[in-house]
């Protein structure tokens, strides 16, 4: 694995935390607040829902500002047959 793609995967690590920790509380607090007719914990599991498409959107905007001269850099390579 060379320095790029070791870098990549140091990133995805926080990131699959973020996901899986803020899909878990949405999915639960929903789950929790439909079955009991608690309208605060419907109500935080859609803001959390919100907060983990939202932060999902502003990583990959930062993702695309940090790879996107490399990426197009590889396209290049790739159309022009040389990889």
């Amino acid at each position: 694995m060379d320095l790029f793609q070791q870098h990549i995967f140091n990133s995805l690590i926080p990131i699959a935390l973020f996901i899986f920790s803020f899909g878990t509380m949405a999915y639960t607090n929903y789950k929790n607040g439909t079955a009991t007719g608690n309208k605060r914990l419907k109500g935080f599991g859609i803001m959390y829902l919100g907060f983990l498409i939202g932060g999902l959107l502003i990583i990959g905007v930062m993702f695309y500002l940090e790879y996107r001269d490399l990426a197009f850099d590889m396209v290049a390579i790739l159309i022009d047959g040389k990889a």
